[in-house]
């Protein structure tokens, strides 16, 4: 264990070579018992292991599921990765045969919940124009309909709970991608779905059975859903008064809480107030070096965006020490050239376009259709898009568009 205890660690602290190098060294020493002729946790754990380790290992965890239909190991991650790897039936097949265990009953009721809406979600097209579309025509209070009350006690207040946690993450995925359109608005089934969650977790403050940090949390990101960001801010500071340090942990932290507050000042154009919540996300003890990196990003670029360049340049700096890819690299070239230091731009460009994938082209084609903008070269800049249609990214043709009819 204590090897994957180490491993664990580096993982969680965005270390994945060190990580692996320690999950190679637990599977490596990892024995079955002598006495144990077929063991369920033997199975499910290195199946775990070979998993972080990028091999197949779900043979090993459907094989220590047959053995024993609720082994804790499997139960924790298998119902996930099936969810993730959109295996919906297999993932409630795997649920409802843990379910009348009592260790796994509330855990088995959840999921069954989020499955379905995930299920759901999945039809949807990926594009977020297409998305927001395909969003407003679901409605969340009748988007699942499968009934698994009748699995669990209808009388334990625990369970309306779960439930109820449940459908705030239904709200969150119904939600969250139109928080930054102001065209998206919810039909009124919605709008009252999202309000009886609401009514429910207020009517939770000063209970002391209640977790109070849950509480306001889940008060804060109801109203952030809502666009009410003073509201959400209010809710997201009174969640961090009452935290819980001492349970502080990689898995229960306040790093979403401070991301939260970052982006609802931003949408509430509260730009000078941004960097507060950033710089005490910096300060969490279970931050994860990727999570850092992040942060120091989000700094810098809103460093840059306040025309503070040198500050910006610090920040990267520091994102670069934890790892350089193509985002370190292409935002040093764009601050380099704000401070015209252009053999310096060009030589970290250069770099960001070795490291580009897939899924960074449309930055870079926005990068170099705001750098041809810049410098007053529109016809190039045209040319260089029409060169790259594969970038599919409508922003940089709405940059275009907006920059050629003013030249007009």
């Amino acid at each position: 264990m204590a090897y994957s205890n180490a491993a664990l660690y580096y993982q969680n602290k965005g270390n994945a070579a060190k990580a692996k190098e320690y999950y190679s060294k637990a599977k490596a020493n990892l024995k079955m018992l002598p006495k144990a002729k077929d063991s369920a946790s033997y199975y499910s754990y290195r199946g775990i292991l070979k998993l972080n380790l990028e091999e197949n290992g779900l043979p090993d965890i459907e094989r220590a599921l047959a053995i024993n239909r609720t082994d804790s190991i499997a139960m924790v991650f298998y119902p996930m990765f099936l969810i993730q790897t959109q295996r919906y039936a297999d993932a409630r097949k795997v649920l409802i045969n843990a379910i009348s265990d009592p260790a796994y009953m509330k855990y088995s009721y959840f999921f069954l919940y989020l499955t379905d809406f995930y299920e759901v979600l999945s039809t949807l097209p990926p594009e977020k124009g297409a998305l927001l579309k395909a969003l407003k025509k679901i409605n969340i209070s009748t988007a699942t309909n499968k009934d698994y009350d009748k699995y669990i006690d209808k009388q334990d207040p625990e369970y309306y709970r779960i439930k109820q946690m449940a459908e705030l993450f239904y709200c969150i995925m119904k939600f969250g991608p139109g928080t930054d359109d102001k065209n998206f608005i919810p039909d009124p089934a919605d709008v009252k779905f999202i309000n009886a969650k609401e009514e429910y977790f207020k009517s939770l403050i000063g209970d002391k059975k209640s977790n109070a940090y849950g509480v306001y949390a889940s008060l804060g990101t109801i109203a952030f859903l809502k666009k009410s960001y003073s509201q959400s801010l209010s809710y997201y500071e009174k969640a961090l008064e009452v935290f819980p340090k001492d349970k502080e942990g990689f898995r229960f932290n306040t790093l979403e809480i401070y991301s939260n507050m970052a982006t609802a000042y931003h949408q509430d154009k509260k730009f000078d107030k941004i960097a507060a919540p950033l710089n005490q996300k910096l300060h969490v003890k279970a931050i994860s070096e990727e999570e850092r990196k992040s942060t120091y990003l989000n700094l810098a670029c809103l460093s840059f965006e306040t025309g503070n360049y040198d500050q910006a340049s610090d920040f990267t700096r520091q994102a670069l020490e934890l790892g350089e890819n193509f985002e370190t690299d292409i935002l040093m070239s764009h601050i380099s050239l704000k401070q015209e230091s252009i053999v310096l731009s060009e030589r970290y460009r250069e770099k960001a376009m070795k490291l580009m994938t897939e899924a960074d082209a449309c930055t870079f084609g926005m990068y170099m259709t705001s750098l041809y903008i810049t410098v007053g070269q529109l016809d190039i800049a045209q040319e260089f898009y029409q060169k790259n249609l594969n970038l599919q990214c409508e922003e940089v043709k709405k940059m275009l568009d907006r920059y050629l009819v003013l030249k007009k």
